[in-house]
C-alpha cells in the first residue's frame, strides 16, 4: 500500500464519518421541532362552550358576567352570556333545568381560582333558585 492510497482512505472514511454526523444531526433536529409540533395539534385543544346556549367558543371569545365579591378566592358570579346568546341569536337555556331564559336573566355561579384554571360551578336561574312555585 502506498503513501496516497492510505491519505486517499483516510479521507473517504473522514467524508463518510462528517456526512453521517451532517445527516444524524440535521434529520434529528428536524424531526424532534417536528414531534413537537404535532403534540400541540388541534385535538389537544380543550373546547370551551358557553354554559347558556352551549355554542362552542372559539379562540378569545369569552362569557359576560358580573363579579361580586372579586377579591376573595371563591367569587360569586352572574353568567349572562356569550355574544351570540346576548345579541338573541340563540336560545338561551338554565343548564341546570333546562328552562329559556328571559334576556334580562343570568345564571348564579360560583368562581374558583386555582393555579390549574378558574373553575366555575353554576347553581341555576332564577326559576331553579326559586324553587318549586308555592314553596315558603
Amino acid at each position: 500500500m502506498t503513501y496516497k492510497t492510505a491519505i486517499m482512505i483516510i479521507v473517504l472514511m473522514l467524508g463518510i464519518f462528517l456526512l453521517w454526523f451532517g445527516y444524524k444531526l440535521v434529520f434529528n433536529l428536524f424531526f424532534r421541532k417536528r414531534k413537537a409540533v404535532e403534540g400541540n395539534s388541534s385535538t389537544d385543544v380543550k373546547k370551551h362552550f358557553c354554559p347558556v346556549c352551549q355554542s362552542e367558543l372559539k379562540k378569545g371569545e369569552r362569557i359576560k358576567s358580573t363579579t361580586f365579591f372579586p377579591r376573595s378566592a371563591e367569587r360569586i358570579i352572574a353568567i349572562i352570556g356569550c355574544r351570540y346568546c346576548i345579541n338573541g341569536g340563540r336560545v338561551r337555556t338554565c343548564p341546570v333545568c333546562k328552562s329559556v331564559l328571559k334576556p334580562e336573566e343570568a345564571l348564579s355561579a360560583k368562581m374558583s381560582i386555582t393555579p390549574a384554571g378558574n373553575q366555575v360551578r353554576i347553581f341555576g336561574c332564577p326559576h331553579c333558585l326559586a324553587g318549586p312555585a308555592g314553596a315558603p
